[in-house]
């Protein structure tokens, strides 16, 4: 006989606890730190914004979103949006989720949210979901992270939104085409301080070796 066997959910920790450390990142302004160090200069003293009971829009409320949820919603008591494309009757009794919408509520969403995480497939309905007119919506000084697929971003439409300083900034764990080449305007050092680029090592874990390693 022949067993078969999947992994879904296997990754959905590791990827949450991205997210939350990516959401950090810019709500805290380590970005920020990093460019002041790099110049050997001291950062003014300034008020930062707190996560805390902040509004996180999950786009794609599979295994890894409601983890997403579940850590967002009981560590720093946030409001959570999710979308989801086929939503069902026990989405709506998950404790950490206010309010649930399909797709075609994206861009209203998007408009309360203060971090938009990505956790979407890819498919045809998926492919540059976020364009020009979505990231249009999105509030001042919102964050956005990508850990679904890179193939949802219209890339361009992202760096002139990031250009334009109307993001805090974008973690992007995957791209449209990886590894990128040296020459993606990805690279450029206009958006360099607003993006944190991971390519595609959030769900890996590191493991102690065992005896047998060593």
């Amino acid at each position: 006989s022949i067993v078969l066997t999947n992994s879904r959910g296997a990754s959905a920790k590791p990827l949450a606890e991205y997210v939350l450390g990516a959401i950090l990142y810019f709500t805290r302004r380590f970005n920020i730190f990093e460019t002041y160090k790099s110049k050997k200069e001291a950062i003014p003293r300034t008020k930062l914004p707190l996560l805390q009971q902040k509004t996180i829009l999950i786009v794609g409320f599979g295994l890894v979103g409601q983890q997403c949820a579940r850590i967002l919603k009981t560590a720093f008591q946030c409001r959570i949006l999710a979308i989801k494309r086929n939503i069902q009757s026990q989405d709506k009794l998950d404790n950490n989720l206010d309010v649930i919408g399909g797709l075609s509520d994206l861009k209203d969403f998007c408009q309360q949210a203060d971090v938009v995480v990505n956790c979407l497939p890819d498919t045809q309905e998926t492919q540059d979901i976020y364009n020009e007119d979505v990231f249009r919506c999105f509030k001042q000084d919102s964050i956005f992270v990508n850990i679904g697929r890179g193939s949802a971003v219209d890339e361009l439409a992202l760096i002139e939104v990031l250009k334009a300083k109307r993001l805090v900034g974008a973690a992007l764990d995957v791209t449209k085409n990886e590894p990128l080449q040296k020459s993606s305007p990805l690279f450029d050092q206009d958006v360099s301080q607003q993006l944190l680029l991971s390519f595609h090592t959030s769900c890996l874990l590191y493991t102690s070796p065992s005896p047998r390693d060593s």
